[in-house]
């Protein structure tokens, strides 16, 4: 996990943020700009919704385009920031399949020689760079792909389509829209866990990769401020975020949703135990099928 940042560079990002280094009488069109600057984010489970609701405290964005996930009766999605892991962008327009580390916020591109061995990292940024004219695909994994994994990715376009993010930076460059994204400069208003001018972190205990420690040994990724991003983009008028897909991390949170249901139903089991049996007792003794007055709503899915 890469260190927060201190103050000094909060402030800068800030700064940065506010007042970008370009030049007044250059008259270009922002979305002209040579390269384009990427921050990938995850869908993710939202935190718990109040009692009676299945929308959590923070709902996909307004407006927000291009997301397939299946729905859910008791929970929510949300955006958030990815984990820690390793992201793969699939350049079709170079050919070429690049390597990030991800650490916070920051990502870490690994060269990949002649040998093959990826295990040259470069300069840490809080964002991906690629020229606006990039067809792009891209990938989160929570852990490193194989050799013999990348070089399916690089050799079978369905492999691509399939499993990976497609970003399309001049047709985003033309209509300053992109499904599964939107300009970096609604990150801190769209990500739960990306804090736009000082908000207070969402907890997201009710997950596996809350944004405060719960134990000594508990996995967990604080929130951040949106100007440690926004401010060390080269263009934020031409910059974007792009959600990825987690699926293991969202099967984990639901699975931590269903055991917390199973863990109260055996709670209450355990406290009420002989007087469930003396019940289920007499009504045996009396011949009573109770079965075909039972609601659908209550009845066991299990």
């Amino acid at each position: 996990m890469s260190p927060p940042a201190t103050p000094a560079q909060l402030r800068q990002a800030y700064r940065n943020q506010e007042f970008q280094n370009v030049s007044m009488t250059r008259g270009q069109c922002p979305l002209m700009q040579k390269e384009v600057a990427i921050f990938p984010v995850r869908y993710a489970l939202d935190e718990s919704p109040e009692k009676g609701s299945a929308q959590g405290p923070h709902p996909l964005p307004a407006n927000w385009s291009g997301s397939t996930l299946p729905p859910l009766k008791s929970r929510s999605y949300t955006l958030r920031q990815l984990r820690d892991g390793w992201v793969y962008v699939w350049d079709s327009s170079a050919k070429i399949l690049h390597e990030y580390e991800v650490q916070g916020e920051m990502f870490i591109p690994h060269t990949w020689p002649d040998n093959d061995d990826p295990d040259h990292p470069g300069a840490a940024r809080p964002y991906l760079l690629y020229p606006r004219d990039s067809q792009l695909h891209i990938a989160y994994s929570p852990v490193q792909w194989t050799l013999r994994l990348c070089e399916l990715i690089r050799s079978h376009e369905p492999q691509q389509t399939q499993w990976m993010r497609k970003v399309d930076l001049p047709a985003y460059c033309t209509q300053a829209h992109i499904d599964h994204g939107a300009p970096i400069t609604e990150l801190g208003d769209s990500v739960a866990d990306i804090l736009a001018w000082g908000e207070t972190a969402p907890t997201f205990t009710s997950t596996l990769l809350p944004t405060q420690p719960t134990s000594a040994d508990a996995p967990f990724k604080p929130a951040f401020e949106a100007a440690l991003v926004r401010g060390r983009v080269p263009a934020q008028d031409t910059a974007l975020f792009v959600a990825l897909d987690d699926p293991l991390a969202l099967v984990d949170d639901l699975n931590m949703n269903l055991i917390g249901r199973l863990m109260e139903q055996s709670q209450f089991e355990a406290l009420h135990q002989h007087t469930l049996q003396s019940a289920f007792a007499v009504q045996n003794l009396c011949g009573l099928d109770v079965k075909a007055l039972i609601p659908k709503a209550i009845t066991d899915p299990l």
